[in-house]
């Protein structure tokens, strides 16, 4: 029983498959760049995608099929991007995607605020079918959902871009964390297992290395 952090999988998802089906009671975040090369629901068994937890990362907006065998009715309504959602008693926050210049790259003032404020901008013949806007681009963060995360509380940020602890990192994610007044922050993206301290508030921060599985230290953020 517990919460398990996967970092980028990019494809390879047997050992998540293992961890849940070994314990029926564990959860999993997936902190994004799945990859998936067939239909969620014909990767992961039903037990496993009932505890299975996501963001998005910016590999999963390279391909149509990347897009499409994500975002599955049996996926969405645990994907945690710009939401907080309680998982065995965390309240966690979700930010994926990754910061893309087209659109924001802090500190630079942002291109575009919103996926709608883009989607008024570009032609209907450039915006994809079902999103509105490029698909890379659906893969982008933005502002408007940053803000949105600042009016809640959450134990935990997870997140695929870095904090500014990281030497790539952004002091965008120090800023989610500290309105949400998280205990800890845990990303993905960069393919390394870290542990340090973000930006000036010292926060624990945690990177998940590729493909790796981490266990969650429930103390570290005050639970039993």
């Amino acid at each position: 029983m517990g919460i398990f952090l996967a970092g980028d999988t990019h494809g390879v998802h047997d050992h998540i498959i293992a961890e849940l089906q070994a314990d029926s009671e564990a959860f999993c975040i997936h902190l994004g760049d799945f990859e998936l090369q067939a239909p969620a629901e014909d990767v992961f068994p039903s037990d496993v995608i009932e505890r299975l937890y996501w963001i998005p990362g910016n590999h999963d907006f390279d391909s149509e099929e990347a897009w499409s065998n994500l975002y599955r009715p049996s996926m969405i309504d645990r994907c945690l991007h710009a939401r907080v959602m309680t998982i065995d008693g965390i309240h966690v926050a979700g930010l994926g995607g990754n910061f893309q210049g087209k659109v924001w790259m802090p500190p630079a003032e942002p291109e575009h605020r919103s996926r709608a404020a883009l989607a008024k901008l570009t032609p209907r013949h450039v915006r994809h079918s079902k999103l509105n806007v490029p698909r890379k681009r659906a893969g982008a963060i933005y502002p408007d959902e940053v803000n949105s995360l600042s009016k809640k509380r959450a134990d935990i940020l997870v997140c695929h871009e870095a904090p500014s602890g990281y030497r790539h990192g952004f002091a965008v994610i120090d800023d989610v964390a500290d309105t949400l007044r998280a205990q800890l922050i845990v990303h993905g993206h960069h393919h390394q297992d870290l542990d340090y301290t973000s930006g000036q508030s010292e926060r624990p921060t945690i990177g998940v290395g590729l493909c790796k599985l981490r266990e969650l230290d429930l103390a570290s953020v005050g639970a039993q």
